[in-house]
């Protein structure tokens, strides 16, 4: 994944950001690390990179003056096929080695532990 995100100049936690992001835009930065399970300190490194390349942009929060809310940019909506698409392919070679069944049991249980967050 690491291999095929440099391709993309992205590191992984800058590409789960991206994905939170694209998932629920206006997030804030505090949310966003959260659900990454990223210290403070990463969550805000992340974002500035991602800032600095023009994917996202940081907005004051109108309930607090404390906090920003991400939103992804035109050129951050322009990159989102590439990043499915990359998904895509490693998540297929993954599952290569799996038969049809294995495959299947192996999202259901991935589905299972997702579930309960």
């Amino acid at each position: 994944m690491a291999k095929a995100l440099k391709q993309l100049d992205l590191s992984p936690g800058q590409f789960a950001i991206l994905m939170a992001v694209m998932e629920k835009d206006g997030q804030t930065q505090t949310e966003i690390g959260s659900k990454m399970t990223m210290p403070g300190y990463a969550t805000t490194r992340n974002i500035d990179a991602l800032e600095e390349m023009a994917f996202v942009v940081r907005r004051k929060d109108e309930r607090s003056r404390r906090s920003y809310r991400i939103h992804l940019t035109d050129h951050g909506r322009k990159i989102a096929p590439k990043l499915f698409e990359t998904v895509g392919k490693i998540n297929k070679e993954l599952l290569l080695p799996l038969g049809v069944t294995e495959q299947k049991q192996f999202k259901n249980l991935l589905l299972k532990v997702l579930e309960m967050d």
